[in-house]
C-alpha cells in the first residue's frame, strides 16, 4: 500500500482481483481518516462512527445536490406485532423486515398496498444435487425433477402470494450484477414422468433441508408438486444440522440457499460452485467452470468480469447440476408525502429488527 498523496491510495496485489473496487465500497473495506469523526462519504452520515444505532446526520459540505433529510433517528424493536403497530400508527416512515402472513395482509388493505415496495436483494434459492452423496440422478433425471416445478405456485402457496421472494431465472439473484434472464426448464409433469418411468428411477425421493419455517413451506410444496407429477413418494428430512450434514456429503437431494455479502457475482458463484469452496454443497468439479471462475476473478474490466461469471454460471445451470426457483426480494413499507421517513431493517449485530426514524 502507497499513498500517493492526499486523495491516492496505490494498492498492489499479489493477483489481479476483480472484485477489489466493490469491497472498497462497502463499510468493511472503507478508507477513512482518523482525523474525522464521521463515517462514510455519503450525503448523510453516521455522526459518533459504525456501531450502535446513533443519530445519522445531513452533511453539510455534501459535494452533490443537498439532501432533503436533516436527520435519521434509529430505533430498535425485535418485536414483530410492536414493529407493525409502530408503522401503521405513525411513529415509523419506513419499515422492512415483516413476516409474510403480515406482508399479505398489508397488501391485501387497499389504504396500505401502495406503501409497500420490493426491492431486490441478493439471497437465491434451488434444489441442488450432491455428485458424491449417492443420489443417483443423472442428466435425465435432473431435467424430469426441474420439470415438476410450478415456480409461480411455489411462490404464491409457500411464500405468501410472492410477498418473500419471486421465481427465479438465474443463480445470480436480481441484486448482484450479472444477473439473467434465463431460460428455464419448462413446467411439463407429462414428460417428467414418462422421463423417469424410462428410465427406472426409483419409487422414492427424499428431500433435505434446514429446519427453517419459511424452508418447510417450499419443501412442503415441492414434495406435493414432485410426487403428484412423477408418481413417486417424496419424503421430506428437515435436518437440524442441514449445513454441517451438507459439508459431510450426506445429503444427496436438497434445498440450499445462499445470500451475499457482497453484490458482485464472485461472492455466490465462487462460493456455491468453486471445487474447493466450503460452501459448494453440490460437490461440483468441472474444468470449464473453474477455468470461468479464474477469468473472472482476474479480469481487469467490469464488463469481462461479468461475462465470465455469467460462463462458469451458464456451464452449471445448462447441466441442471442445481435448479433454482426463488430469488429473494427486501420488502419496505414507507408513507407517501409524509415529511420524514424510517426504515425497520434486520440489525447488523444482533440479527434483529430494527426501526430507523428520519
Amino acid at each position: 500500500m502507497q499513498a500517493v498523496d492526499g486523495k491516492t491510495l496505490r494498492l498492489q496485489l499479489p493477483a489481479a482481483n476483480s472484485e477489489l473496487l466493490t469491497l472498497l465500497a462497502l463499510p468493511p473495506y472503507w478508507l477513512v481518516d482518523p482525523k474525522q469523526p464521521t463515517s462514510g462519504t455519503g450525503p448523510i452520515t453516521s455522526i459518533n462512527g459504525i456501531g450502535g444505532m446513533p443519530p445519522a446526520e445531513r452533511v453539510g459540505g455534501y459535494w452533490g445536490s443537498k439532501p432533503s433529510v436533516r436527520q435519521v433517528d434509529i430505533e430498535i424493536e425485535p418485536d414483530n406485532t410492536k414493529r407493525l403497530d409502530r408503522f401503521t400508527s405513525g411513529g415509523v416512515d419506513i419499515g422492512h423486515g415483516f413476516t409474510g402472513s403480515q406482508l399479505l395482509a398489508f397488501s391485501r388493505d387497499p389504504q396500505h398496498a401502495s406503501q409497500l415496495h420490493r426491492v431486490p436483494n441478493t439471497r437465491t434459492t434451488w434444489l441442488g444435487f450432491n455428485t458424491v452423496a449417492g443420489s443417483g440422478y443423472g442428466p435425465t433425471d435432473r431435467v424430469a425433477i426441474a420439470e415438476t416445478i410450478d415456480r409461480a405456485r411455489l411462490t404464491d402457496l409457500a411464500l405468501f402470494g410472492s410477498m418473500l421472494a419471486v421465481p427465479a431465472t438465474d443463480l445470480l439473484p436480481p441484486g448482484v450484477p450479472g444477473h439473467l434472464n434465463r431460460q428455464l426448464p419448462a413446467y411439463d409433469p407429462v414428460a417428467a414422468k414418462t422421463a423417469l418411468d424410462a428410465a427406472s428411477f426409483p419409487s422414492r425421493i427424499d428431500l433435505y433441508f434446514s429446519t427453517n419455517a419459511t424452508v418447510g413451506r417450499v419443501a412442503t410444496d415441492l414434495q406435493d408438486q414432485i410426487s403428484t407429477a412423477t408418481g413417486r413418494t417424496v419424503v421430506l428430512h428437515p435436518t437440524g444440522d442441514f449445513f454441517n450434514q451438507a459439508a459431510l456429503d450426506k445429503l444427496p437431494f436438497f434445498i440450499d440457499t445462499w445470500s451475499a455479502d457482497i453484490p458482485f457475482p464472485s461472492d455466490v458463484l465462487e462460493n456455491v460452485l468453486r471445487a474447493n469452496s466450503q460452501f459448494n454443497n453440490l460437490r461440483l468439479f468441472d474444468s470449464s467452470i473453474e477455468s470461468a471462475l479464474d477469468q473472472g476473478r482476474a479480469a481487469t474490466s467490469w464488463d469481462d468480469a461479468l461475462k465470465a461469471y455469467q460462463q462458469a454460471e451458464m456451464v452449471a445451470l445448462s447441466q441442471n447440476r442445481l435448479i433454482r426457483f426463488t430469488p429473494g426480494s427486501s420488502l419496505t413499507w414507507c408513507a407517501p408525502g409524509s415529511t420524514s421517513r424510517s426504515s425497520l431493517a434486520p440489525s447488523p449485530t444482533t440479527g434483529k429488527t430494527f426501526a430507523s426514524i428520519v
